[in-house]
Parts: C-alpha cells; sequence; structure tokens
C-alpha cells in the first residue's frame, strides 16, 4: 500500500480510466486502498484495466474493490450510466477524476464544427454532468474532491479544440469552486503537458516514419523543447492527483495546476 496516502475506505470515479492517466490515477489509487470505479467507451479496455486493478488491489492487501463501466461520457446516457454503476457497486463515491477525452488537431479554417462539438461534448459537458450528478452523492458522504485532467497551458495553432475545451474547463473549476466549497468538496484542474502515454508515443512512431529516422530520436527532439528535459510520465500525474484528493491543503481550490516542465511560456 501507498504509505503517503491512506485512502482505506474511500471511493474514486475515474473516467478515461482504463489507459494513460486516468488509468494511472486509478493504480495509484488503489495503491493507496481505495475502492476504485473506472469508465471508459471500449468493453474490452475496461475489462482488461479492471482485471489489472482487481490484481493490484489484491497486493495492496488494503480491501480495495474495482468496478469498471463501458460508457461514452460524451453522451447524457453514458455519465448517468457511469454514476449509476458506481453507486449500485460502493453506495456512492468521494473522489472524482474527470479525465476522459483527448480532441484531435486541425488548423483552424479547416476545423470544422462537427470535431469541436465532439470535443466539448466529451471532455467538457462529461465533466460539467459527472460533477454535477456527484455533488450531492459526496455532500452526503461528508464530502470529497473533484480533480478534472485538462491539456496544455498554451496549446499550439492546430490545438483550437484543446484550447477552448480546457479552457472552458478551467472557467468551470472556477466558476463552481465557491458553490462546492461549503459541501466539504474542492475541485481543481491539472493541465498537463507532454506526457509519456500511448498517443505520444503512437505519434511519436508517425513522425518517425513520415521523417525517416528513428522513434528515439523524435522522442529526444520532444524532451529537448521542454527546459527541464523530462516528458512527464503518468504516474507524476497521478502522483498530483493523489496530493489534491487528499485535501491536505484545505484552501486549494478552484487552482489551475501546470504541469509542463516550464513549457509554458
Amino acid at each position: 500500500m501507498d504509505v503517503q496516502y491512506d485512502f482505506r475506505g474511500k471511493v474514486c470515479m475515474v473516467s478515461g480510466g482504463s489507459r494513460g492517466i486516468g488509468f494511472a490515477t486509478a493504480q495509484a489509487f488503489v495503491r493507496a486502498g481505495a475502492s476504485a470505479a473506472i469508465a471508459a467507451r471500449t468493453p474490452a479496455g475496461v475489462e482488461e484495466a479492471v482485471g489489472e486493478l482487481e490484481e493490484l488491489a489484491s497486493q495492496a492487501g488494503a480491501g480495495g474493490q474495482v468496478v469498471g463501466v463501458a460508457a461514452d461520457m460524451s453522451e447524457a446516457e453514458g455519465a448517468a450510466r457511469f454514476v449509476d454503476g458506481t453507486v449500485d457497486r460502493f453506495g456512492g463515491a468521494d473522489i472524482l477524476v474527470n479525465c476522459a477525452g483527448g480532441s484531435q488537431g486541425a488548423p483552424f479554417l479547416e476545423l470544422a464544427d462537427e470535431p469541436l462539438l465532439a470535443g466539448w461534448q466529451l471532455k467538457l459537458l462529461g465533466a460539467i454532468r459527472l460533477t454535477r450528478a456527484m455533488t450531492p452523492i459526496m455532500e452526503a458522504r461528508g464530502g470529497g474532491a473533484v480533480v478534472s485532467i485538462g491539456g496544455g497551458a498554451h496549446p499550439g495553432p492546430d490545438g483550437v479544440i484543446a484550447a477552448t475545451t480546457c479552457s472552458a474547463m478551467q472557467a468551470f473549476t472556477r466558476a463552481v469552486a465557491s458553490d462546492l466549497a461549503p459541501r466539504g468538496i474542492s475541485i481543481n484542474i491539472i493541465h498537463p503537458g507532454s506526457v509519456r502515454t500511448r498517443r505520444l508515443l503512437g505519434n511519436a512512431e508517425l513522425r518517425a516514419q513520415r521523417l525517416g529516422v528513428p522513434v528515439e530520436q523524435v522522442l529526444q527532439e520532444q524532451a529537448a523543447r521542454i527546459p527541464t528535459g523530462h516528458v512527464t510520465e503518468p504516474d507524476e500525474i497521478a502522483s498530483l492527483v493523489l496530493f489534491l484528493a487528499s485535501q491536505r491543503v484545505v484552501n486549494l481550490t478552484g487552482a489551475e495546476i501546470v504541469i509542463d516542465g516550464g513549457a509554458a511560456r
């Protein structure tokens, strides 16, 4: 069990929890003794992730349990299914991590309405719907924490979808913080820069193929553009989520935290 944090008896919900940052976060909570409910769109991905998390929970020996729900957070029905599945299994949750959603890049003048709407529906509205549904449930359990995973603080010219979505998520976080605080619920947002996920590695492979260079060279060039020279690992984001969920700093709410090695200028 994680000796830094003790989440025994707590329940965390992680949307987009079958891989990447979401899966690393679910793993971190399970190691710290929590039960975990994860959701993702692909049933096979959910099943595989649940199997790994159950094995991890057994190793932790803290009594944590795991449930997975195949659901699309871009649909109101999917968010409701995730909430219902968590409540049915655990009676509620104490921590909500909004991690579902990644947006495609496209030049602004080539960007149609459909991908914009899809990005907003999945990442922004998915987070709003889950937070709204879980607020009274968390309040009834004595309070809790909401942590959302946004995106790069300063996206490039092809990042209109990410920029608008994550800026709106940041505004939502600030807007509701004062409403949730008297209910004993903190809400904060993390903006990661480059994170070594399956998506980043896949994009690096595609770029290496186009340029005819080794993948490692592309990865080294990516790291060199970050002042620290380090691409963030998913576990590092998960550690920050655990800190925010622990509420060790009571007045830390409505905040945005950028973790990008100083790349944002």
